[in-house]
């Protein structure tokens, strides 16, 4: 697999990665990281595609309203079977992840 294919995949978390106790808000997990980076599909939604620092995520999302810092959310370092980033819950109850983090 390339890296581009790779790039325009939608990751879905694996069961069992997280928990109510790792369950946060969107907004919560932002400000724990370095950097952040839509994946490509949120980036539609955001119109923005290259690595933000958390305030500027922040701010990002506050200005759409196709998205909201509130929303449940998780993040994942990447350890395990999953890729690292940022998952938002879809109306299906499955995570995706949302946010590439540095």
């Amino acid at each position: 697999m390339n890296h581009e294919s790779s790039e325009q995949q939608t990751f879905t978390a694996t069961p069992g990665r997280y928990s109510l106790a790792t369950v946060s808000t969107l907004g919560a997990c932002v400000r724990q990281t370095k950097r952040v980076r839509p994946t490509p599909i949120l980036s539609m939604f955001l119109g923005a595609q290259g690595w933000l620092e958390p305030e500027q995520a922040i701010a990002l999302v506050n200005t759409r309203q196709s998205i909201a810092l509130d929303w449940d959310a998780y993040l994942d370092s990447g350890n395990g079977p999953d890729p690292a980033g940022i998952y938002l819950f879809g109306p299906d109850g499955q995570a995706y992840r949302s946010f590439e983090i540095e």
